[in-house]
């Protein structure tokens, strides 16, 4: 596979460029404590864990309670106070500015797509100066591929890096050149599984790939 012809790099955020995994599961475990359960594994977690994340949780006994909107809401609040509490212990993967350093210096436009709220992570990307890199940042994306496929851009010209079995499934059915991400959420059985055109377990890899054109 050759990428001389990719003129657009899209992106995930949370586990791809990232490295939020190890506090997210933080707010695991203290979820399943202030239920009196016994949290899951990590490994456990990135087995298992996926856009329709509630399911997780009910698959490892937290009561439904009165409504599932109330128990979103519930495990939202203990994950979002975890997580602006300790966020500085947060840092990049190691590679990342590299890799997005190297994106633009072949000209390429670079995008991000995520499931994060847009208005968080604009404010990690100034928070790590990363807003220089980017072209365009597409936040509240749970369905990427139809972000994806809004977007103005030749797929055959595109490469998109996930950490998201689901996201590179729907990257590589429209047509992108796809990178698995296997350092992030997902482990990697699950990314191999959905068949990515690239699997890197870092950026490393990613960017000795790229070199080889």
């Amino acid at each position: 596979m050759c990428l001389k012809h990719v003129k657009t790099a899209v992106c995930d955020w949370n586990g791809t460029l990232i490295n939020d995994l190890p506090l997210v599961y933080e707010s695991v475990k203290l979820i399943f404590s202030t239920f009196g359960l016994p949290a899951p594994t990590l490994r456990e977690y990135r087995e298992e864990m996926s856009q329709e994340w509630v399911n997780f949780y009910l698959n490892h006994g937290i009561p439904p309670g009165d409504s599932m909107e109330e128990l979103k809401k519930t495990l939202n609040g203990i994950r979002r106070n975890v997580l602006e509490t300790h966020w500085d212990s947060v840092e990049l993967h190691p590679g990342a500015v590299d890799s997005l350093s190297l994106f633009k210096a072949r000209g390429m436009k670079v995008l991000l797509v995520t499931g994060e709220v847009e208005e968080i992570v604009e404010q990690r990307l100034r928070q790590f100066n990363l807003t220089r890199f980017f072209d365009g940042v597409f936040g509240g994306a749970y369905r990427k591929n139809e972000i994806l496929a809004g977007l103005d851009l030749l797929p055959e010209e595109s490469m998109y890096a996930d950490d998201d079995p689901m996201g590179l499934r729907g990257a590589k059915a429209l047509g992108f050149v796809t990178i698995g991400m296997t350092h992030g959420y997902a482990s990697e059985r699950r990314i191999r599984d959905a068949n990515p055109d690239l699997v890197a377990n870092n950026f490393a890899e990613v960017i000795e790939f790229m070199k080889k054109d």
